[in-house]
């Protein structure tokens, strides 16, 4: 095999200094997004139930 494909390899896809980088923020995203998600659903909900808790007079 060729040094030339290895050279090739790494213009083909173009990997730079700032790609680690994109890689953490992208998974960073990824892990944290479901976390929002669900602080979302139980303020929403939370807010639901006291709503809820003051038309039964609780």
């Amino acid at each position: 095999m060729s040094p030339a494909y290895a050279v090739d390899s790494y213009r083909y896809a173009h990997v730079t200094i700032e790609t680690p980088w994109l890689i953490f923020i992208f998974l960073l995203v990824l892990i944290l997004l479901p976390f929002l998600v669900m602080a979302i659903l139980y303020w929403k909900n939370a807010f639901r139930k006291d709503l809820e808790d003051d038309e039964h007079g609780r």
